[in-house]
């Protein structure tokens, strides 16, 4: 699967959904054009694939923030997403998009 490319990132949190396992990253070092300011990245507790990545993705050609994914189909960009550029907006809206494309519930 496509993905972002990281050299580097902090671990901002760990989120926990019925089957799957979520890491929440800053200050991420990207490889290439593409920046990122924060990813969530989400693996299959089973079988230990990644089936998602959501990103606030920057890049060289402009200053908008994009909220993006990246699944096994290919990346999709939803448009400019300013209100992402706080990391708890970012990661409620990361986490409705787990929800609602991999059918998962949060755990606690």
């Amino acid at each position: 699967m496509y993905m972002p490319m990281i050299k580097d990132a902090t671990r901002v949190k760990q989120i926990e959904f019925e089957n799957h396992g979520a890491v929440l990253l800053k200050d991420i070092v990207a490889e290439g054009g593409i920046g990122y300011l924060y990813i969530l990245m989400i693996m299959n507790l089973e079988t230990k694939e990644i089936p998602l990545v959501v990103a606030a993705e920057t890049n060289e050609f402009s200053d908008d923030l994009f909220f993006c994914a990246f699944t096994p189909e290919g990346h999709v960009n939803y448009g400019p997403h300013p209100e992402v550029l706080d990391i708890e907006e970012f990661e409620r809206q990361a986490v409705e998009l787990v929800i609602s494309n991999l059918g998962e519930k949060l755990v606690g």
